[in-house]
Order: C-alpha cells, then sequence, then structure tokens
C-alpha cells in the first residue's frame, strides 16, 4: 500500500509539472513565428497575425511586444475592449513601452466616445459637440465608428 501511494504521488507530480511547464520556442521558431506576425498584419491579414501572436504568448506570457502587437489587431478590428487589455498586458511587463501608452490612452478615448455615441438615443441633442471635438482627435466622422 506504501509503495503505491509513492507510485502514485510520483505519477501526480510529473503529470503537474507536465501541465504547468510553458513550451519554450527555439530561437529560429520565435524568428519565424515574429515574422509571419508582422507580415500579416502588414499585408491585411489579422487572423494570421493573431494566430503567430497567440503562438509566440504561449510560449512567453511575458512577451511585451507581442502583446502590444496584438493589441494593434484587436484595435484594427475594433475589438477595443480586448485591445485594451493587450495594451495592459504589454505595460505590465514593460512599464516604459510608449507605444503601448499611447495605444492604450486612444482605446480609452475610443471608449469614451462610443459611450456618448450610445447615450445619444436617449438624449439625442446632448453632448454632440463632445463628441465631434473626440472624433476630430481620432480623426474619424461618426460613420466610421
Amino acid at each position: 500500500m506504501r509503495n503505491l501511494r509513492i507510485v502514485l504521488s510520483a505519477c501526480i507530480i510529473c503529470f503537474l509539472t507536465a501541465c504547468s511547464a510553458t513550451p519554450r520556442l527555439q530561437f529560429d521558431e520565435q524568428i519565424q513565428w515574429e515574422n509571419q506576425a508582422i507580415a500579416s498584419y502588414r499585408n491585411g491579414d489579422l487572423l494570421g497575425a493573431e494566430s503567430a501572436l497567440r503562438q509566440l504568448l504561449r510560449a512567453n506570457e511575458k512577451d511585451a511586444q507581442s502583446w502590444f502587437l496584438l493589441g494593434n489587431v484587436h484595435l484594427r478590428e475594433q475589438r477595443i475592449e480586448a485591445a485594451k487589455n493587450a495594451y495592459q498586458q504589454a505595460l505590465k511587463h514593460q512599464p516604459d513601452m510608449r507605444e503601448a501608452r499611447h495605444n492604450l490612452a486612444v482605446t480609452h478615448l475610443r471608449l469614451a466616445t462610443l459611450t456618448l455615441i450610445e447615450g445619444q438615443q436617449f438624449y439625442p441633442d446632448d453632448n454632440l459637440d463632445l463628441i465631434n471635438a473626440l472624433l476630430g482627435l481620432q480623426g474619424q466622422s461618426r460613420v466610421s465608428l
């Protein structure tokens, strides 16, 4: 019975250790995924870019640059909350990343604008000047949102 407990405990420890291990990419694999993510993004293949970035993040969840690029993908897809979360992750791992801080501010600006636009169904004449000013800051019009 004691031997069975030892074997069972060893199996559980091995299983838990294997589950908690993060897959590591070889250097050339990492470069390949990074190049694929950038090329896909530049070619407008946002799904391909997101897939490559997720591969990189699976191997290293502290990769601030991958979080930043994933935020850019989400922002282009108008997935503002997802973009905000990705930029926050980038800043968590690299607090001095200026571009992530800028884009995080853009997501907050877009969320504020969308909140005011949604509120217009209840108060059609409220906040028109503010909404137009916010849209102007973003270089957008109501149609593009």
